[in-house]
């Protein structure tokens, strides 16, 4: 079971989250198109850099790509190289024609598409995904915003477990997930992996946060002993 753990601001809790389990961090550079880049998950890319510089070799390094633009997403690729690029922008998805020209920038790139889980359909959407892309992650739909992701909610998962069933490529299952109930939601889904972004966070009082470790330490220990019982 591998764990996924975004929102990492800085090199020093990157290598934290590392240290308490995480096998796969997230990062959330700049968008400059068709999204807010003032919000307090977005890190410079000057920052981007130092992160993926100090975790290099250490941990799976994911960065999220939210625009609609897929010049953004190509840009990110090209500047920065992560080990995946986490494609999860509202009206833009991977195709096999944006995936060819990923891996033209990049070969050795693996390509992370999200789906927004909310109806049966979205099985026949992750057998499409899954034809051209290298994973996938199943997330629920922000309710505010139309986003996929971030919204610290969960979702119908009898469908994960129907997608995952449906795929043969790994499937990571995100949505609301913190310490307390990732146990049993990869009992209901027997994922290849799982996320969390809002459940291992400590929240100010003015909407910013850092990665609570100890959190983050507990959600790694519950889904990889979670995991070792399927």
């Amino acid at each position: 079971m591998i764990v996924q753990v975004y929102g990492i601001l800085d090199p020093d809790e990157a290598l934290a989250v590392i240290a308490a389990g995480a096998d796969y961090i997230g990062i959330c550079p700049p968008q400059y198109a068709g999204y807010d880049d003032t919000l307090t998950e977005v890190v410079s890319e000057e920052t981007t850099s130092a992160i993926l510089q100090a975790t290099k070799g250490l941990c799976k390094r994911v960065l999220i790509a939210l625009s609609d633009d897929p010049q953004v997403t190509y840009n990110m690729v090209e500047r920065h190289h992560p080990d995946v690029i986490h494609i999860s922008a509202p009206n833009f998805a991977a195709t096999p024609e944006v995936v060819a020209h990923i891996r033209a920038l990049d070969p050795a790139i693996k390509i992370l598409q999200a789906i927004a889980v909310g109806s049966a359909k979205d099985i026949e959407t992750a057998r499409h995904y899954a034809g051209f892309v290298d994973m996938l992650i199943l997330d629920s739909a922000n309710p505010d915003d139309g986003m996929i992701g971030a919204a610290g909610v969960g979702h119908d998962r009898a469908l994960d477990r129907a997608i995952v069933e449906a795929v043969d490529i790994p499937v990571i299952v995100a949505g609301g997930l913190g310490p307390d109930n990732v146990a049993q939601v990869i009992a209901e889904t027997h994922p290849w992996g799982v996320d969390s972004l809002t459940g291992t966070n400590k929240i100010f009082p003015d909407g910013s946060f850092v990665k609570d470790i100890e959190l983050v330490r507990a959600f790694c220990q519950n889904a990889k002993a979670a995991g070792q019982k399927l």
